[in-house]
């Protein structure tokens, strides 16, 4: 029930009237946390940071800023359940200038909703998508599973706030249809759906143009409707036609927001926020528009959620939510650069990109020692992937331990153990759970766990995919592949000859030089004045150390290391 009993805003919203601030939000100082961009596990984990240092300022009220088109269905259904358990009883949602899906969601399970002006919020159907591939269609048992949550959320979300829990539903549900009912002799209007609508009035609802058809109607119903017809012209929509008040109110007013019970009963009974209406009640109704049609979901602007009741100010800055407060103080608390890096670092494109430059650096160090390039950029690449993590504080150690456990036996296979490929095969596992690891938040729930590890397999195989690819294009010019090409030389190179005719003369067995660069193990030796390249044997050579060639193998030199 939507009550039109309306009490002057301009009034309540001036210094001199605290007095008729409802006791319930009265507040001495009021924190705006906006939220910006899509909801994820960040956003809610960077609240949490954000509301302790409010309540550490002394804020007994706070606002949630909604600008968002969305987010993660788990990440919201979390910071549903901390608003109504860990933030102060005083949270309000101020839609400026749009909320949808997980930001509509979010707004409900606060105490009160205000709205900037030409603000919209609603359309909140649960969707599933895949990076690069976009949106999937899902089943109808899938989409119901997904629904569920959700729709158990807005209903005690709006039975805790006193919001028609009809109007909440119709922003997850496409099926749902809605009316606008008014008895304007109370001053009340109702949500009815089409099962209470046909309880009141006992036929088919009357539809607007364009909506979903009914069902085929039987011959007398037909006779019924085309005389209905002939009588009234099908309503029009509830915008421009029911945005109007009854003669008993001052358009300029809004609804008082002064519950009926306090918030212990409601919290405690959790009833549906109305009795549900009966034929008995028909004489007194009349229909003033549909509002919500079987084929779309529910969205509505700011003065539509105003005439509805699911928000109860219009609030354009911080002076007027301050005088909505009767507040002395209004501070905002935004989302700090790290919080914004970290997402970046935290995105999936992000950690693709960072694990294909890191695969290829592992080899491109490998195939050339001495200059560190390699090697400084990998570092860089495995800082960035913890980093991200740790500044969302998303992530454990366990993820980055296991990647650089992983690379380390990867090269044991290349230096030492060539041709086994026991520890290459360890290697490659600990590197693919490590990578798959950093995907997974800390403390996840089996859906999100599941969903997390497939999106980090999927980027671990188009990071290496595009490595290889890479390595495959510029490998004859860097030697990205000498280093595979070094864990199986004794494989199958073993009974090449010693000596080849495309070397120099004086690069023959037992010729003796030194090392210019570091030998790990391909790098360049010189003899004679003349430089050449050589992999060295057994433990990396150090440059300026003495060598000797033992052998030659497909135009490469085989050297070891002499006192």
């Amino acid at each position: 029930m939507i009550a039109l009993w309306l009490l002057p805003i301009l009034l309540f919203q001036t210094p001199a009237t605290n007095a008729g601030i409802p006791p319930a939000r009265k507040a001495s100082v009021v924190c705006v946390l906006p939220i910006q961009g899509e909801m994820d596990a960040l956003t809610v984990s960077g609240l949490a940071q954000r509301l302790a240092q409010a309540k550490n300022a002394g804020a007994d009220a706070i606002v949630l800023q909604l600008d968002t088109p969305g987010g993660d269905l788990l990440a919201t259904l979390e910071l549903c359940r901390q608003i109504k358990s860990e933030y102060p009883a005083n949270t309000v949602a101020w839609i400026r200038p749009r909320a949808y899906s997980a930001g509509v969601i979010t707004a409900l399970a606060c105490r009160e909703i205000v709205v900037a002006p030409q603000s919209v919020l609603g359309d909140a159907a649960p969707i599933a998508a895949i990076p690069v591939a976009g949106l999937i269609s899902l089943p109808t048992a899938e989409r119901a599973k997904l629904e569920a949550p959700l729709l158990s959320e807005v209903t005690d979300s709006s039975r805790r706030s006193g919001h028609d829990e009809r109007l909440a539903r119709a922003f997850v549900c496409v099926g749902d249809e809605l009316w606008l009912l008014e008895d304007a002799g109370r001053g009340e209007r109702y949500v009815v759906d089409v099962n209470e609508y046909k309880i009141v009035f006992g036929q088919e609802p009357i539809r607007l143009r364009g909506a979903e058809p009914m069902p085929e109607p039987t011959q007398d119903e037909a006779q019924t409707l085309e005389e209905s017809d002939e009588i009234s012209p099908p309503l029009v929509p509830f915008r421009t036609d029911a945005l109007r008040q009854p003669a008993n109110t001052d358009a300029n007013t809004t609804a008082s927001i002064e519950p009926a019970l306090s918030d212990g009963q409601r919290n405690q009974s959790l009833l549906p926020s109305r009795a549900l209406l009966t034929s008995a009640d028909a004489a007194r109704l009349k229909v003033i528009s549909q509002i919500d049609t079987a084929n779309e979901l529910l969205t509505l602007q700011a003065d539509e959620a105003l005439a509805f009741g699911l928000a109860c100010a219009t609030i354009a800055d911080e002076r007027e939510l301050q005088n909505f407060f009767g507040a002395q103080k209004v501070f905002t608390i935004a989302a700090p650069w790290s919080e914004q890096l970290a997402r970046v670092l935290t995105s999936w494109w992000m950690r693709t990109l960072l694990v294909a430059i890191l695969v290829i650096c592992f080899f491109g160090e490998m195939s050339a020692p001495g200059l560190g390039m390699f090697g400084l950029t990998g570092l860089v690449c495995v800082a960035l992937l913890a980093g991200g993590s740790f500044l969302a504080g998303l992530s454990q150690w366990w993820p980055i331990i296991a990647i650089l456990v992983g690379l380390a036996l990867v090269g044991a296979e290349i230096l030492f153990l060539q041709g086994t490929f026991i520890s290459g095969a360890l290697g490659v596992l600990a590197f693919t759970g490590g990578v798959i690891g950093l995907f997974v938040v800390s403390d996840p729930t089996p859906e999100s766990a599941t969903k997390q590890a497939f999106l980090g397999l999927a980027s671990l195989v188009t990071a290496v995919g595009g490595a290889g690819m890479v390595a495959w294009l510029l490998g004859p010019r860097l030697h990205l592949m000498r280093p595979w090409q070094a864990a199986v030389l004794h494989a199958t190179l073993g009974e090449i000859s010693n000596t080849s005719s495309a070397l120099p003369a004086l690069a023959c067995v037992g010729s003796v030089g030194h090392a210019v660069t570091d030998l790990r193990p391909v790098g360049k030796i010189e003899i004679a004045g003349v430089r050449f390249d050589a992999r060295g044997e057994g433990a990396w050579i150090s440059s300026g150390a003495k060598v000797r060639i033992l052998r030659n193998e497909a135009n490469e030199m085989v050297v070891e290391q002499i006192t």
